[in-house]
């Protein structure tokens, strides 16, 4: 008597994503925009565990031994590229759409073309990390149209190691100017002085909330000249800025310039002018020359209030406008 059979398809059964972390969202923007939620909310990427990159970077000491002491002294240390290494799972539970998901996704992980990696804790805020895909293996248990699924170990190089915060955007200015002891001076009556309230100017304070160092870029609209100070650092602009005219000053060691560009136009949000900024500034006049001598460029430290030392001259508007992006070692 032989033994009945069956004939029958496998299937592979459907798999969830993975764990959510409670209260914590994790996104991907890939370079062409678009969005994916890499906490398993949104049922098509989900981490799986041993996920690096989250924590603390890589840093290299540097040290200075001599013959005459043992040991050695401690000179400092540079943080150096992150490395990151995603363990994913892909899904898509309509076969037909999966082939769509998993290309879709893959079209954001380009050699040549980073995306951002966006932690957002519980309280709301969020820290980015700028990436870069360095290479990646898959693993397909079954044809992924049956299984729905398949896992991927991605690896990603930062090679801004820092997770940046919000960017902090202040900005200070002196009343328009007027004669001084009510003289004329476009008459030539009067000395050439101008009553300002100078309040905003001479009390001016940053705070850095950074874990480390950050480097501060200036913007200064309508003044005679302006002296811009932060920590140790000062830079001198002992020329005009015309009104309607901007200078920014980036004082990063990687750009180190002065352009003078349009002023954003009249009605533009304050949180809209850095986007409109960046883009004016390659098409600007390169003003770094012309800087003055005692011009020392330097990072704005961390921690407590950092009070500022501002002064713009002329009769203008003379704002002065500090920004920078904060820096942590952490992604929360």
């Amino acid at each position: 008597m032989t033994s009945p059979f069956v004939l029958a398809s496998p299937t592979a059964p459907l798999v969830p994503p993975g764990a959510v972390l409670e209260g914590i969202v994790e996104t991907w923007t890939g370079w062409d925009g678009s969005v994916w939620d890499l906490s398993g909310r949104s049922g098509r990427v989900a981490f799986r565990p041993g996920v690096r990159g989250r924590h603390t970077g890589p840093v290299e000491h540097h040290s200075a031994a001599t013959a005459a002491r043992s040991g050695s002294a401690w000179r400092g240390y540079r943080a150096t590229d992150r490395e990151v290494f995603w363990p994913l799972r892909l899904f898509d539970g309509d076969p037909s759409a999966w082939m769509a998901t998993d290309r879709g996704f893959w079209r954001t992980m380009l050699p040549d073309r980073p995306g951002t990696w966006t932690v957002t804790a519980p309280d709301g805020t969020s820290r980015t990390l700028r990436c870069r895909w360095a290479g990646s293996s898959e693993s397909y248990y079954w044809l992924p149209g049956m299984d729905r699924w398949a896992d991927y170990d991605v690896y990603l190089t930062a090679e801004d190691p820092w997770w940046r915060g919000a960017p902090v955007m202040s900005r200070w200015s002196a009343d328009p100017g007027r004669a001084f002891f009510g003289g004329d001076t476009a008459s030539g009556h009067g000395p050439p002085f101008w009553l300002s309230s100078g309040q905003t100017l001479a009390s001016a304070s940053v705070h850095n909330p950074s874990d480390v160092e950050v480097w501060v870029t200036w913007w200064v609209r309508d003044a005679a000249s302006a002296s811009l100070g932060a920590g140790q650092g000062r830079v001198e602009v002992p020329f005009a800025v015309p009104a309607g005219r901007l200078l920014v000053v980036d004082t990063d060691p990687a750009v180190q310039t002065a352009v003078e560009i349009a002023a954003p136009p009249a009605g533009t949000p304050m949180a809209a002018e850095p986007a409109w900024v960046a883009a004016a500034v390659p098409d600007g006049v390169d003003r770094t020359a012309e800087l003055g001598e005692t011009t020392r460029f330097a990072p704005l430290p961390p921690g407590e209030p950092v009070g500022l030392s501002l002064s713009a001259g002329g009769p203008g508007d003379r704002a002065v406008t500090a920004l920078f992006t904060p820096a942590y070692w952490r992604a929360w």
